[in-house]
């Protein structure tokens, strides 16, 4: 750990006679009352561990019209490398950006990261990220496999915005996946799409370590605010047939998401489905959560979610010992910098 502290406040060092260098980050944290989901333990205090706490630096300097730029991020706790209670780098990438638009190289956001997860509820936290608290199954998301982008080891190139309105992105990364993405937006709405064209011995982007092959991958969100504080979201992905770390095959997936939200001053809230189905119709999994946000400040959020979860698969219900429904309660908040 100290070595690591050592090479963070090493690299903050070297990177501060750039122009312009800033550090930024967050702390968050849960706690929660998941008793039919976590082997009847009851009380849960853990940080949120798909936004876990972080810090960045990002570094920059213009000449001649291009700018020259690196980003370095690190995941406290449940970083994806290494995983455990350590420092896990999450980016470590240089960019170049000019007139044909931005190319950036190393370990960083794979195309189409972010493409499902268009939304203006302001509940990120408590319809998306704590969803993987649900259930003691392996797996990003736990019971629900939400389908999105990652991020490896990549070659990526970003356009800049076409007409004002949309833009692409693409990379390939070491084991020869192609992502491609599309992004578009204007007042009051958004829209995401991503494909990924697997190769057949790719690793999980989500997961390095995990030899297991991901499948070809496909996946969009819209959404839209409707006047007077309410906002709908809606997104879909599915993923083919893979295999997993043991090389079994594993039936691919499709995943559902609605979120119907109202955010009013310092306050959101938020009502969403989900749903989670295997190809081979043998397991499915739903779920509905009420969600509330309250912002007092910029820079600072506080969240709560309950949520009910139901399953028709024998082997899903593991997660919910035994039983093929649940529910949770959760609460926390995170302090940006």
């Amino acid at each position: 750990m100290k070595k690591t502290l050592l090479a963070v406040a090493i690299t903050a060092a070297s990177v501060s006679a750039m122009a312009d260098t800033k550090l930024s980050g967050f702390v968050s944290y849960r706690a929660g009352f998941l008793e039919d989901f976590n082997e009847g333990e009851g009380l849960s205090v853990d940080e949120q561990t798909n936004a876990s706490s972080r810090f960045r630096i990002l570094s920059s300097i213009e000449a001649n019209g291009i700018k020259y730029g690196i980003r370095e991020e690190f995941g406290l706790g449940s970083g994806r490398r290494p995983s455990g209670d350590d420092i896990g780098l999450r980016f470590n990438e240089l960019w170049v950006k000019g007139s044909l638009g931005k190319f950036s190289l190393g370990l960083g956001s794979e195309a189409g990261d972010g493409a499902t997860e268009k939304d203006f509820s302001g509940t990120y936290f408590t319809t998306n990220s704590e969803l993987e608290t649900f259930g003691n199954i392996p797996g990003r998301f736990g019971l629900i496999r939400q389908v999105d982008g990652g991020r490896t080891d990549r070659i990526r190139y970003d356009t800049h915005k076409l007409g004002g309105v949309a833009s692409l992105a693409f990379s390939i990364d070491e084991n020869e996946t192609f992502n491609g993405e599309i992004n578009a937006g204007g007042k009051g709405w958004a829209f995401g799409a991503f494909f990924s064209a697997a190769d057949e011995n790719t690793a999980d982007t989500n997961t390095p370590s995990n030899p297991a092959e991901i499948g070809d991958r496909f996946g969009l969100s819209v959404a839209a605010k409707l006047g007077g504080g309410f906002n709908i979201h809606a997104s879909y992905g599915e993923r083919d047939d893979f295999d997993n770390a043991a090389g079994v095959e594993q039936d691919g997936h499709e995943f559902l998401r609605l979120i119907a939200g109202y955010r009013t001053g310092h306050h959101a809230f938020a009502i969403d489905y989900q749903q989670d189905e295997d190809d081979s119709g043998s397991g499915e999994v739903e779920t509905v959560g009420l969600s509330y946000v309250y912002r007092p400040t910029k820079g600072v959020e506080f969240f709560a979610s309950v949520r009910q979860v139901e399953t028709d698969g024998a082997s899903l219900a593991s997660a919910l010992d035994g039983d093929d429904d649940g529910t949770g309660f959760l609460f926390g908040g995170r302090i940006i910098f």
